[in-house]
């Protein structure tokens, strides 16, 4: 899977159907982030969630990232469910499918479902 060249939002929304998710034409959030310096337990688990990827935010400590959330119009559970993206310079390092439950889900981009402090058994 290509990570890199995700330059516009056209590259974004494709760059999502390649693993089969549908979203919304245009993100519901854009904003900037820094990746923190330490991982506290949360984040270290997200960013297991992202090696399972192939991806790790620990090289990107410290660096401004843009994030952009869309919303999943496919997802087999018809509840709202998010595709999030972290984005440094024109390359996706990072982001999920993640559920708006309460006690909702936070996958991968391939579906895979990934149990992390805030997810619940």
């Amino acid at each position: 899977m290509e990570y890199s060249g995700i330059k516009t939002n056209e590259d974004r929304v494709t760059f999502l159907s390649r693993f089969g998710w549908t979203v919304e034409k245009e993100p519901i959030l854009e904003e900037d982030v820094t990746i923190p310096a330490d991982f506290d337990s949360v984040f270290a688990a997200y960013n297991d969630l992202q090696k399972t990827l192939g991806l790790d935010l620990a090289r990107y400590k410290r660096k401004g990232v843009k994030h952009y959330r869309y919303k999943v119009t496919n997802h087999p559970s018809g509840g709202t469910v998010y595709a999030n993206l972290l984005i440094y310079r024109g390359k996706v390092i990072g982001g999920d499918i993640s559920s708006a439950a309460m006690n909702g889900f936070v996958y991968g981009f391939r579906g895979e479902e990934v149990k992390t402090p805030t997810t619940s058994d």
